[in-house]
């Protein structure tokens, strides 16, 4: 077990509380003994249930920024000046960017009804995705002029559990397992071998997006290690990579993605998943 001094917690508590999305960073909060609602407002896990999430996050972000303005705990602002606003600035000005664009976009589409739903609902997966390529990407530039001093103090000597590395890994493995057992499934079963592997990736996907919008399914340790919940399509895609398909399953009828989600549905239900995402592989 990891002991953090008083003082040092408190100073990172702190730290964390300038923080937008403090849920980006779950092994922090866990090691400090804290929740996202402890540090911040509002709660990312609606934004992402909602149908609009790609919406949802940013206003849910541009709350935030405001609420660490006004309690004045937003970064460098000392610094900061018209002609260079600190990073809290910048998203506060790109947030009512963002927010006029959105309200020209409408006035252009189509009327918000049952048959023009599924232009609406791409933008707002666009805007969501987009968010999810932004944030990473300043991440890891931050990570890359930071990460070598974090690494060489405090937090390698302190803070780090000694197997904490391993133990992150194997968090990641059990979700890798769960998704060749249903790859394995699906090729014994004998209407469904001839499914392809980018197909049967989607469905994958499909069946683990489901099942960490039910409940409080998004906040399980292992789905904690992906920013959206859930692996990455792609990444799946590239687990499945070793999986030989049966022989001659080319000449057969393929399964539609609807066939192969039910199948997973049925084989895969919520109990099971969870059992393998609790294991921790050796």
């Amino acid at each position: 077990m990891t002991i953090i001094p008083l003082k040092d917690r408190k100073s990172r508590i702190d730290d964390m509380s300038k923080m937008i999305l403090p849920e980006m960073a779950p092994d922090q909060l866990k090691l400090l003994g804290i929740s996202v609602q402890d540090i911040a407002e509002g709660n990312s896990h609606d934004a992402y249930q909602n149908d609009a999430s790609g919406i949802e996050l940013i206003r849910l972000v541009r709350r935030r920024a405001k609420a660490i303005k006004t309690k004045q705990n937003d970064l460098y602002a000392d610094r900061s000046s018209i002609n260079q606003p600190s990073q809290l600035d910048l998203v506060l000005d790109n947030c009512d960017v963002f927010k006029l664009l959105i309200q020209k976009l409408w006035k252009i589409l189509p009327p918000d009804e049952p048959y023009n739903w599924p232009v609406y609902q791409l933008l707002y997966q666009l805007f969501f995705n987009i968010f999810h390529i932004a944030y990473p990407a300043g991440s890891n530039d931050t990570c890359a002029l930071l990460d070598r001093y974090t690494d060489s103090g405090y937090k390698s000597i302190v803070s780090t559990p000694k197997k904490a590395g391993d133990t992150n890994a194997n968090k990641t493995k059990s979700i890798k397992h769960l998704v060749i057992s249903m790859a394995n499934h699906i090729y014994q079963h004998e209407h469904l071998i001839a499914a392809p592997k980018i197909l049967l990736a989607e469905a994958i996907h499909t069946r683990i997006t489901n099942f960490s919008k039910e409940g409080d399914n998004m906040n399980i340790d292992v789905l904690t290690k992906f920013v959206e919940r859930k692996p990455a399509e792609s990444s799946i895609g590239s687990w499945l990579k070793p999986i030989k398909k049966p022989k001659n399953s080319d000449k057969l009828p393929k399964p539609s993605l609807h066939r192969l989600v039910n199948e997973l549905e049925i084989a895969f239900k919520n109990q099971k998943i969870n059992k393998h995402l609790s294991i921790q592989p050796s």
